[in-house]
């Protein structure tokens, strides 16, 4: 995300929108994720941090490539990847869902960026509602980004495209899940930024399957802003990424030959949380298995 490359989104971007922290977010998780097939539903400013993301995994790709194969020498990049992984060296692609009926003016202006950073191959346009496309023509996704509809959508969106997600770690991050509230008081009104009914039913899903649950919640809020200021990231959870029934204590041990030191209670009232005291040993639970 260089010079050339803010200088032609910023022609893009609406701050009606909020997305000047999620893009760069979003860039982010992309370049963490590396996924090959991306699904983007609303396109605009946000949509070229995407693709330019993509872009650059596709170069990094490669070049780790060529060093687990040997054709380049970099001892240090090399001894951080997983040489047992396959490297995809194909062509990422996102596949874009906007009709852009009510701004034609604007798939003009959002092809022209495209074009100019040289982005164009890694996108797929599909000028429709999202409503008018069959998730059954999709293919499987690595990362969804819905920045889109109203929050009477979200049900709908989530149901389309969560079951496209690979079960290893798929992520799919929303736009705009908290809402404002106005509640009226004797003593004068206040505005609230509170989560909004549908990331409320999934955080009720989540505390509901508890450790065996299959998925993971993270929102980020931008408390300074009363709309257009979070986003939520919901990531599948292989039975590998669960968690474990054995104690922080017990896996330190044998892990690392000590317990270490106990942790905080983080979900204890603030008042009462005590200080835990360091183990002396580990604690009788099954060690965790070893490779």
């Amino acid at each position: 995300m260089n010079g050339e490359f803010r200088a032609v989104a910023d022609t893009l971007f609406d701050p009606g929108m909020g997305t000047e922290n999620a893009a760069t977010l979003l860039y982010a998780v992309a370049a963490m994720r590396r996924p090959s097939r991306v699904l983007a539903v609303g396109l605009g400013y946000s949509t070229l941090f995407l693709l330019q993301a993509l872009a650059d995994n596709h170069a990094a790709a490669r070049r780790d490539a060529a060093i687990v194969a040997g054709h380049v020498d970099a001892p240090a990049r090399r001894d951080v990847l997983d040489e047992t992984q396959p490297v995809d060296t194909e062509p990422p692609r996102l596949i874009g869902i906007d009709d852009f009926s009510a701004d034609p003016a604007r798939l003009t202006h959002f092809l022209r960026c495209v074009e100019r950073l040289q982005l164009s191959s890694y996108l797929e346009l599909q000028r429709c509602r999202y409503q008018d496309l069959d998730p059954a023509t999709l293919p499987a996704l690595q990362f969804a980004w819905i920045d889109c509809g109203h929050q009477l959508d979200y049900s709908d969106l989530i149901n389309r495209y969560w079951p496209l997600l690979d079960a290893d770690g798929g992520v799919l991050a929303l736009h705009y899940t908290y809402v404002d509230v106005l509640l009226r008081a004797v003593d004068g009104d206040e505005r609230l930024l509170i989560p909004g009914p549908c990331l409320n039913a999934l955080g009720n899903q989540q505390r509901r399957t508890g450790r065996d649950g299959a998925f993971e919640l993270l929102t980020l809020v931008e408390p300074h802003k009363l709309r257009q200021g979070s986003v939520t990231l919901l990531r599948k959870l292989a039975p590998v990424d669960r968690c474990r029934a054995a104690s922080l204590e017990r896996e330190q041990h044998d892990l690392y030959g000590s317990p270490g030191t106990a942790l905080l209670d983080l979900g204890a009232d603030p008042a009462q949380v005590v200080q835990p005291e360091t183990p002396r040993g580990p604690e009788a639970t099954p060690p965790i298995a070893r490779a």
